[in-house]
């Protein structure tokens, strides 16, 4: 909305072509955009893969490209609108990081936790993926931490009690994986966690999902 909103007001039509993970809500959003009375044209959407938006990066019609993923996909994109002298916007990931400062109060701290990093299974852009802490109140941040991550319900996330999903595809599951496998490597200490749950739990969260 931050991109597609303003171009709106300004008169433009806009193209939206999201993450092929994340289809369902453009066809939300679309179907908005008719009840609103948009014109046909105005706003499109177009559900499709990585070839798509590069010829959408590079199409004639198209006058400004405003991105939101991968650093890598960026960089691609900014190279390509340098060479086509084309306007655009990149917004690129990173490690949102809050800070808990020295008078700090645990509780309050704790309480935040689900809406500032759990948010959609924290598969938010605003998600806080990191926490920087004083080092005199370390071993009480890590220790809320590990108990709030112990006590959180993994599930269907049509379960209301259901505090956590699944990841959006299992590409991503793997990679998050294999950042838990990069910490294990180093010098990083693992307090809560650290793998998927179990198939046969996958298989009844499948299933519950089914029979609703």
């Amino acid at each position: 909305m931050a991109k597609v909103a303003p171009a709106l007001a300004a008169g433009c039509t806009v193209v939206l072509k999201p993450s092929p993970e994340t289809a369902l809500d453009s066809y939300v959003f679309g179907d908005a955009a008719v009840e609103a009375g948009l014109p046909p044209g105005v706003l499109n959407v177009v559900l499709a893969g990585r070839e798509a938006g590069a010829s959408l990066v590079s199409h004639r019609g198209v006058d400004k490209i405003a991105f939101t993923g991968s650093t890598a996909a960026g960089r691609a994109i900014g190279a390509e609108c340098g060479r086509l002298i084309r306007r655009v916007t990149l917004e690129l990931g990173g490690k949102s990081a809050s800070i808990f400062l020295d008078d700090g109060d645990i509780d309050t701290f704790v309480a935040g936790l689900a809406g500032a990093s759990l948010m959609n299974n924290s598969q938010t852009c605003t998600t806080q993926s990191r926490i920087l802490a004083p080092r005199s109140r370390y071993d009480e941040v890590v220790d809320a931490l590990a108990g709030f991550a112990r006590e959180i319900n993994v599930g269907n996330p049509l379960d209301l009690d259901v505090a956590c999903g699944p990841m959006a595809s299992e590409t991503h599951l793997n990679r998050v994986l294999g950042f838990i496998d990069v910490g294990r490597n180093s010098d990083a200490r693992l307090v809560a966690g650290g793998g998927a749950p179990c198939r046969t739990q996958s298989r009844l969260v499948r299933r519950a999902h089914s029979l609703r």
